[in-house]
């Protein structure tokens, strides 16, 4: 990811991909939201990160007897996954 990012700077230079934010926290009302968006999306975050894990390790033992052949399908299938994906949104994931 990190090299993905210095590639990216480096062929367009410095540019907002998400575009500019002009709001501010302004009141003191404000912060409580704030630490309650930094939660949940912590909390998001772990829950995803626990599910990658544990679905690594369960490809993984599934590998094992025979990891060429069941490591391309699960390639494949990601691959189809990917693709249906992108069709399925209107090509706006690709």
């Amino acid at each position: 990811v990190i090299l993905a990012g210095l590639a990216s700077l480096a062929l367009l230079g410095n540019y907002t991909y998400f575009g500019v934010a002009r709001d501010t926290v302004a009141f003191a009302t404000d912060w409580p939201l704030v630490i309650a968006c930094g939660v949940i999306g912590g909390g998001f975050g772990a829950l995803f990160s626990l599910l990658a894990l544990k679905t690594t390790r369960r490809i993984r033992r599934w590998n094992a007897p025979q990891p060429v052949w069941r490591a391309l399908l699960v390639a494949g299938i990601c691959g189809l996954m990917v693709a249906v994906i992108g069709l399925a949104s209107g090509g706006l994931t690709f």
